[in-house]
Formats: structure tokens, C-alpha cells, sequence
């Protein structure tokens, strides 16, 4: 029930800014509560805007806001079929089920990559201690080092020596020619990290001896790959990536630096990573756009700041920013000074003290500044911050929680989020969130 929740509210305003707890039962048909006081927060002239000084301009009700959220969720989900993959997921099953199944021979490919296996691997050293041999390999995973051709023949995969790219050629269904190809170019970075390297155990029982075979990965990321999949001669899915590695000897989060460009094409979407960079364990940040046909659907934007150790295990997170647009009808915005702050105050309050639990409550919005704004309009509609709720149970006990809410710009009303993102509110937008799920699934379901 929550995950589903879930799913469908980021269809309708894209990200929430921090989940701080469960939303209350979606189904639920209490009153609202009375709007509260707002505290005193010093206005931040950076964007987004102070929450308590929203523009008369854009001022919208409850009722209001539900209507543009609910026409931007059903235009979004409008954009989006699982019958867009159909034909990817047929020629990717029809390929698995001919060529990959029993009554077709992949030995060669099986001895490729032995072969390439050999090749790439080499020991270091080899010392016995008791009854137990302990031999040291070291292997260089590079894609240079995995090339080659495969076409389907009649009943098995025919290789051909290719030092350029890995590519299997096949016929679809249709009996149309499918290419999937990888290739890649520019500088290798190599990378090791303890967490890469396996080791193998071997027992010799008439001889009361093991051999214990200890390999060190080290991975050479290419800084261009590229992957296609042609159908005919048309193209149905690609994907470029580019890397930057900045890095000793030994993979270290506290000094490394790493960034990532991704665009990815299929069934007409695209999936762009404008870049996604690490900085020596102290900052990262993504930014990403989903398209389909030209049209922009969502594009957002995170950064955050902090301390990253060499384990790695983040150690704290300060500065933290969220932007997230949908159709260029619905935006999110949103910092938080100090995402650890705001996190302990949360933890640390005393669930069964009304006072303590509202002040470290209060504590917390001081460092939040989260917004949702329309139509790319620079003043804020409504305002998301984190209030106290009372949960009763059994026996007359009760704690308090603290649930995300949107305080609308009206200035008359708030509401949590599991009750205004509720699926009685937005019952033709859950209908189509479920079914398009649905979908999904069967479509998956289809391709085991």
C-alpha cells in the first residue's frame, strides 16, 4: 500500500523534497486540522522563496492547486505506454528463447570467453603454508580485452575476430538483421578497490590439501562507451556514456573524484544524465532530464554537500538542493541548510512529549525552505515543511510523528501529504498510476 503511495504521488509533483515519515491512510476521511502558526523565519532572499512571504499573484486554494497537480499528473501519464516497449521486449525475448536456449549451441561463445578470461589474468605469486596453497592473481577487466563478432547461424553462434567491438548479429521474429554492438574509445582509468577482489577455494581430498586461488580486480573504465541495438537498420536503443576518474593507485572516497554523462534512448524516450560528479568526498550532484519525442516530461536537479569516508559510509550531509520541473507546468524546490541537523532533530525529540516533540519539530523547518511553484512562475504557490501529529494506538497510548505537509499559499489551510496526495482526491490519476503499473508488470511477466 505505502509503495504504491508512493509511486503515484512522484508521478504527480516529481520528488519529494525529504521524506521524513509514513503519510497517514490514504483512505482516511478525517477533518483537517486548524492552520497553525507559522514560526519565525528570517527571509532568505535566494531562491526559492521565503515560505511565510508568498506572492498574492499566484495565490491558489487547496482546491485549486489539486486541479493543476491532477491535469499536470494525468498529462504527464499521458505521455507513457508499457506498449512503447513492446517491440524492445519481443526482440529481446525472442533472442533469449532461439539463441540462448538449449537446442542452440553458444560453445563458441562459452570459449571466447575462457579465452578471454586466460588472457586478461596472470599470477602473481604462489606459496604453500601446511596443507593449504595460496596463489595470487591479478585480472584487468577492459572491454579492449572482450572483443570480437558473433553472428546466429543455423544452430550456433559463428565467431569472427573483431579488435574493435563486441558485436552479436541475429534475426529478430520478423526475420529482420538485429546488431547490438559496444564499443568504446578514448583513455582507460584504471580503478581497484578492495571490495572488487573474489577469491576461489578448491579441495583435493585424496590428497588432504586445498588451494586457495586469490584474485585482485583491477576495472578499466573507458572514458567513451557506446551500446546500440539496430532493428532492420533502424535504431531502437543506444546509449553513450562518458566518464572522468580521478583516482590513485587505490580507490579513496575521501580524495577520489568521478563524474558520469549519460543519454539513453529507447521506444522513443530519452534518458539524459547531464552529468553526475562526486568531489573528493565532500560534494555531489545529478542532473537528469526524461524525454519523449522532443517533449521535456521531468527534469531535476541534486546537490548536496557533507563528509564521505573511505569505508564508504557518509559521515554527514550539510547543504542539500532539489529542483524538480514537470512539463514546465509544476515545480519543486527545495534546501535544506543542513540535512543531518534536520534529520537528528527529528530522531533525538521525545516522542511522548508534546512540547519537546513541536520545538524540535520547529527546530528542523528552520532548515528547510521547499516550495512548489506553476507554470515556471518565480513566487511560490505552496509552501513544504514538516509538522507534529499526534498517532493514538491501543490502550489509550499515543506518540507523536512528524509527517511532511504543503501549507498553501492561500494562507488558509494546510494538509499532509498522504491526505492531499490521496487516491479519493486524485481517484482518475491512481486509476491510471495502477494501470500503468500493471502493464509494466505484465510486460515483464511476459519476458521470463
Amino acid at each position: 500500500m505505502k509503495m504504491r503511495r508512493f509511486l503515484w504521488c512522484a508521478c504527480m509533483v516529481g520528488a519529494l523534497t525529504f521524506t521524513v515519515a509514513c503519510g497517514s491512510d490514504s483512505s482516511s476521511n478525517d477533518p483537517l486540522p486548524e492552520t497553525p502558526d507559522k514560526p519565525d523565519t528570517p527571509n532568505d532572499p535566494d531562491s526559492p522563496e521565503n515560505p511565510d512571504q508568498p506572492s498574492a499573484d499566484v495565490t491558489f486554494s487547496e482546491a485549486e492547486q489539486k486541479q493543476k497537480l491532477d491535469a499536470a499528473a494525468r498529462e504527464l501519464l499521458g505521455y507513457i505506454s508499457a506498449s512503447d516497449f513492446y517491440n524492445v521486449r519481443d526482440v529481446a525475448k525472442y533472442a533469449r528463447a532461439h539463441y540462448l536456449g538449449k537446442n542452440y549451441s553458444t560453445i563458441n561463445v562459452k570459449e571466447w570467453a575462457e579465452e578471454c578470461l586466460d588472457a586478461i589474468t596472470s599470477l602473481k605469486s604462489e606459496v604453500q603454508s601446511d596443507n593449504t596453497y595460496y596463489q595470487d592473481y591479478e585480472r584487468l577487466w577492459m572491454a579492449a580485452n572482450f572483443t570480437g563478432e558473433f553472428s546466429a547461424g543455423e544452430t550456433g553462434w559463428i565467431y569472427t575476430p573483431n579488435d574493435n567491438h563486441l558485436q552479436f548479429k541475429f534475426k529478430d521474429q520478423n526475420g529482420q538483421v538485429c546488431i547490438a554492438r559496444l564499443t568504446t574509445s578514448g583513455s582507460v582509468y584504471t580503478v581497484h578497490h578492495q571490495s572488487f577482489d573474489n577469491q576461489r577455494v578448491e579441495y583435493n581430498y585424496s590428497s588432504w590439501t586445498r588451494t586457495v586461488s586469490r584474485f585482485r580486480n583491477v576495472v578499466g573504465v573507458p572514458q567513451n562507451i557506446n551500446i546500440t541495438i539496430t532493428q532492420g537498420g533502424t535504431e531502437i536503443v543506444s546509449a553513450q556514456v562518458k566518464t572522468s576518474v580521478s583516482t590513485g593507485a587505490e580507490v579513496n572516497f575521501t580524495t577520489d573524484s568521478y563524474s558520469v554523462e549519460l543519454t539513453t534512448k529507447v521506444a522513443g524516450y530519452e534518458f539524459q544524465i547531464e552529468k553526475a560528479s562526486y568531489q573528493s568526498g565532500k560534494s555531489a550532484a545529478v542532473n537528469f532530464n526524461l524525454k519523449k519525442g522532443g517533449t521535456q516530461l521531468v527534469s531535476a536537479k541534486v546537490s548536496a554537500e557533507g563528509t564521505v569516508n573511505n569505508e564508504p559510509h557518509v559521515e554527514r550531509i550539510g547543504q542539500a538542493n532539489v529542483s524538480v520541473d514537470v512539463l514546465g507546468k509544476v515545480q519543486v524546490k527545495g534546501e535544506c541548510s543542513n540535512v543531518s541537523q534536520f534529520m537528528n532533530h527529528i530522531k533525538v525529540a521525545d516522542k511522548h512529549s508534546e512540547a519537546d516533540f513541536k520545538a524540535r519539530v520547529e527546530q528542523a523547518n528552520t532548515l528547510l525552505n521547499a516550495a512548489v511553484y506553476y507554470d515556471g512562475n518565480s513566487a511560490r504557490s505552496a509552501t513544504l515543511k514538516v509538522m507534529a501529529f499526534e498517532d493514538e494506538y491501543g490502550y489509550g497510548n499515543s506518540e507523536w510523528k512528524a509527517e511532511p505537509v504543503i501549507v498553501f499559499s492561500d494562507g488558509t489551510s494546510y494538509n499532509t501529504f498522504g491526505k492531499f496526495f490521496s487516491k479519493d482526491n486524485f481517484r482518475v490519476v491512481y486509476n491510471t498510476v495502477m494501470d500503468l503499473l500493471g502493464d509494466f508488470k505484465e510486460m515483464v511477466e511476459e519476458f521470463k
